[in-house]
């Protein structure tokens, strides 16, 4: 991708059903507890300004989270 086909931003309603969280639990998470939900970029200087996420960032964020919760191991057998 050249710097002139940027992807458009996804909208809070999107992310959440990405990440499988309710919106109004990320909505809240996005100020209390940053750390658990994709890096995300705010639209203005207000406090009701809109939030918008790069897919990327959501993506990388999901595998971070599995990775996370299934750490590979040698030992570990299925």
């Amino acid at each position: 991708m050249n710097k002139s086909e940027v992807e458009p931003l996804l909208v809070a309603k999107s992310v959440s059903k990405m990440i499988c969280m309710p919106l109004a639990t990320l909505k809240k998470n996005v100020s209390a507890n940053p750390g658990s939900v994709p890096p995300s970029l705010k639209l203005g200087d207000k406090p009701n300004s809109p939030r918008r996420w790069r897919k990327q960032d959501v993506e990388a964020w999901i595998q971070k989270q599995f990775e996370a919760s299934n750490p590979t191991d040698s030992t570990t057998q299925y």
